[in-house]
């Protein structure tokens, strides 16, 4: 029995090894078109299709060079490719391989557009093979989305940014023949070995770094088709699958050969150094999101308290449970969030609400950007909030206060209310019904920005900014204002560096016919703009400008008072500084018998320059144009391309001087009814504008 297993065993060995003194040729073409498609999913991949062009020089050479060029369209319709050339050198009569190569490879995905360099090595032999080869991104490595909101949690508003990565890695293979499997027959293949991506972390999100391990199993059928399993586990892409089938078809005869004796796994060898590197083909791209709490320039979280007058009392102010009114809110700074609730003044929105230093009383109807992350908007209205003592809303230095309808105010107080404030806004609020002004800001310094509010029936102004002598800014824009019975907007300014822009305000009223203006403005010192708004009411004055220096344009002023109006009217009461003034291409159509402008010297000694350009102005039958001196001193004016039923220049108290030469000024003006000048008018006037 055992003489038979001996001899057995022997039989068996020297079948497989096959050993015979015959020469074999193994050749394959020297170019070859290799088409093949990778089903199920990869290390940072899914399937793809592929097409390559492999060139190989051979002749029982010793040295093999070859030119490789792949190009693959991915599953989810990208592309990658690849290119490389390499040589194999043989040795030990031609029973052993070395080599080594060089890729360029590329992977357009998604937000990525990879270049990666990847060199490798190569061990070839009839019994096992070893190789390694790295991967090195170059270019179009990293991208990250702007970060967006997730939602809220707690007391604070959670973010989320995806950020994608493309891994470097390197992998080594051992390749073993399959043993059994007499060479005759078919070339299966079993590779396996380790891999290790390199992680990063990218704008935040740490894409870690991975071990990982593969296993391949190859059965090239015939030198004409190929089919592939692998096999992938690592800790970022966890186990993956893909399997291969391939077509190679030579492009010509075939002439790169390589001969040698039979035995054991020899003919696969050599068709091994007349093939392709094995290497990975698509470059391994990391999708990663992680969510976090929004933070401020400081690093600090940025905190949100919760207001809902739904919810059960007293509530813990977080996202899960509100408060149920705003007596529960803390003196911190945070964005104070208040739902829409029972959508009426009632229950924890009746008692107004007193903001502290650095707080936004944000309405949930209205979407917010914090920090640049825009939160939508949680439910179709505002909270509407009142108080019948106080003002609604007591702002505070550094406040915002963003989609709030605020319904009335306590006697005598206004609806939104701050004293000895810097830097506010209020943008996108209703005030209805304030007792007294709809928003009033007194003494206030830094940047006021009041923007896209809607004001209707307050007991007084619309918006009131008393400035004093503080130092301040305001930015009136974008606001309606509706049946103010005293002034749509009230500004008063007395400080060098005082600024105020009015823009793009929308003014009407029909009561208190004659008494109020649209918009009045008192500056002292500093500088007013008043551009590009609209007035449809019948006030005493549209526009009511005392001193200062003012830019008055492009405004469009309907006014039907029967009585005595004026639609745009500037005015100097106190003496001290010079003052200026610049009316330009407004539209002021009047049914009354005062101006449609106006420039006066009412008090003092001064020196006035006016430039009057490109106004149509609509009067009848009153003066369209009229420059008047009441009191000593010099106004200088510059006057052209407006049309107007008159022209009227006053100098009786004190010269009037015209920049233009009479000619120039009646022939550049369009006078409906005629030009008419009083006391001393110079023309030809050398007037400088002030600095």
């Amino acid at each position: 029995m055992r003489r038979v297993a001996i001899i057995s065993f022997c039989f068996l060995f020297f079948y497989i090894t096959g050993y015979s003194q015959n020469e074999e040729p193994v050749c394959l073409a020297p170019a070859q078109l290799m088409l093949s498609h990778h089903f199920g999913r990869g290390v940072g991949h899914k399937g793809y299709t592929s097409a390559e062009l492999f060139f190989v020089r051979s002749n029982d050479s010793d040295v093999i060079p070859y030119f490789d060029a792949r190009f693959h369209v991915m599953d989810t319709g990208r592309f990658a490719s690849n290119m490389g050339a390499g040589l194999r050198y043989l040795a030990m009569d031609d029973m052993l391989s070395v080599g080594g190569n060089l890729y360029y490879d590329f992977r357009d995905s998604n937000e990525l557009n990879t270049h990666q360099i990847a060199p490798g090595i190569e061990i070839l032999s009839p019994y096992v093979d070893f190789r390694m080869n790295g991967y090195v991104p170059v270019g179009g490595t990293k991208h990250s989305d702007p970060l967006k909101f997730d939602g809220f949690s707690g007391n604070q508003i959670n973010v989320k940014r995806t950020s994608y990565y493309a891994f470097p890695s390197i992998n080594a293979e051992v390749g073993i023949p399959t043993p059994m499997i007499p060479w005759t027959y078919t070339d299966f293949y079993v590779g396996v070995g380790p891999y290790y991506l390199f992680g990063a972390t990218v704008s935040g999100n740490e894409c870690q770094s991975s071990w990982g391990g593969k296993l391949r199993v190859v059965a090239n059928i015939t030198q004409y088709v190929g089919l592939e399993f692998e096999l992938n586990q690592d800790s970022i892409f966890n186990t993956t699958y893909q399997g291969v089938v391939s077509v190679n078809i030579p492009l010509w005869k075939s002439s790169a050969c390589r001969t040698g004796k039979q035995g054991y796994g020899k003919r696969a060898f050599r068709m091994r150094t007349l093939r392709p590197a094995m290497r990975n083909e698509i470059i391994p791209v990391k999708k990663k999101s992680q969510v976090r709490p929004l933070k401020d320039d400081n690093g600090n979280i940025i905190r949100a308290i919760f207001v809902n007058n739904l919810v059960g009392c007293p509530g813990l102010g977080t996202f899960e449970s509100p408060f149920c009114s705003f007596a529960s809110v803390p003196s911190v700074p945070a964005i104070v969030y208040a739902f829409q609730g029972t959508g009426t003044p009632a229950l924890g929105y009746s008692n107004g609400f007193v903001m502290s230093t650095g707080q936004t009383l944000q309405g949930s109807g209205l979407p917010l950007t914090v920090n640049g992350i825009a939160i939508p908007s949680f439910t179709p209205g505002n909270p509407v909030l009142t108080n019948g003592v106080g003002p609604t809303i007591t702002l505070a230095s550094n406040t915002i206060v963003r989609g709030i309808t605020v319904q009335g105010s306590g006697v005598g107080q206004s609806g939104i209310f701050g004293d000895n404030t810097g830097n506010v806004a209020i943008e996108h609020s209703v005030v209805n019904d304030a007792a007294h002004h709809g928003i009033e800001i007194t003494n206030h310094e830094g940047i006021v920005n009041i923007a896209y509010n809607v004001i209707s029936s307050p007991g007084q102004n619309g918006i009131s900014l008393d400035q004093a002598t503080n130092p301040g800014s305001a930015v009136v824009i974008h606001n309606t204002v509706m049946q103010s019975p005293s002034s749509g907007i009230l500004i008063r300014l007395d400080h060098p560096q005082a600024r105020a822009l009015l823009a793009y305000n929308n003014l009407s009223k029909t009561v208190n016919p004659g008494g109020g203006f649209d918009v009045g403005t008192e500056v002292i010192r500093g500088k007013v703009t008043i551009s590009h708004n609209t007035m449809n009411s019948n006030p005493q004055f549209s526009i009511h400008a005392l001193d200062g220096h003012h830019v008055i344009s492009n405004n469009t002023i309907v006014n039907n008072f029967a009585g005595p109006s004026q639609g745009i009217s500037y005015q100097t009461v106190v003496a001290g500084d010079p003052k200026q003034v610049y009316i330009l291409n407004n539209q002021v159509t009047m049914s009354n018998t005062a101006s449609g402008i106006l420039v006066q010297n009412s008090a003092g000694v001064f020196y006035i320059f006016t430039e009057i350009r490109g106004n149509a102005v609509s009067s009848d039958p009153a003066a369209g144009i009229l420059i008047q001196s009441l009191n000593p001193g010099v106004i200088c004016s510059s006057i052209t391309n407006n049309g107007a039923p008159t022209f009227i220049l006053d100098g009786t108290a004190s010269p009037i001087g015209v920049k233009q030469s009479q000619e120039q000024y009646t022939s550049s003006n369009e006078a409906m009814t005629g030009f008419t000048e009083s006391g001393t008018v110079i023309f030809g006037s050398p007037c400088i504008p002030l600095p």
